[in-house]
């Protein structure tokens, strides 16, 4: 077998990307670590579940890690399995705002209203850019918004009473 120049000069070039992987890895999740367990301790109600949730959504991503970096954003493809993984076990107010908006547009509103990130530091989590993720928020305002029928309701307030008006007749099309 013909070794090309690259590989005869390198033979631990294989050793040496596996060893960069990991350091960019564990970079990354170093720097998600807080943001995803507090969102998934959010999603939960509980402290023990949200990091047990983000332990194993970090976990997932590892041998995905190749392939995450190679895509447009590698932060997006670690928040969709955080966000996925954490589906099973969140709360009631959060299952009734995930049934009222799309997904992301959930998320957007918690990591925003619940979190209390700013634009910059909710998009840097779910793999979006500061305007981008404007824009989602927006979008989830103004869907969440039509569908509470509050319009004088502090969107704030929305996701504590997004429970209460699914049962009730604020609900757009009946209760």
């Amino acid at each position: 077998m013909k070794m090309t120049m690259c590989e005869s000069a390198r033979p631990d070039a294989g050793r040496e990307m596996e060893h960069q992987l990991s350091l960019t890895y564990g970079a990354f999740c170093r720097d998600r670590w807080r943001v995803y367990r507090r969102f998934c301790t959010a999603s939960t109600g509980s402290a023990s579940a949200g990091a047990e949730i983000a332990r194993g959504a970090l976990r997932e991503l590892a041998p995905k890690w190749p392939m995450a970096l190679r895509s447009s954003s590698p932060a997006a493809v670690a928040w969709e399995l955080l966000s996925t993984k954490s589906h099973t076990r969140r709360t009631e107010s959060v299952r009734c705002l995930h049934r009222m908006l799309l997904p992301r547009e959930a998320d957007a509103l918690l990591l925003r209203y619940r979190l209390g990130l700013s634009s910059q530091q909710a998009g840097a989590a779910m793999g979006l850019g500061p305007a981008e993720f404007t824009l989602l928020q927006t979008r989830a305002l103004s869907n969440v918004t039509a569908r509470l029928d509050f319009l004088d309701m502090p969107m704030s307030h929305a996701v504590t009473h997004a429970r209460g008006v699914r049962r009730g007749t604020g609900w757009p099309g009946g209760g």
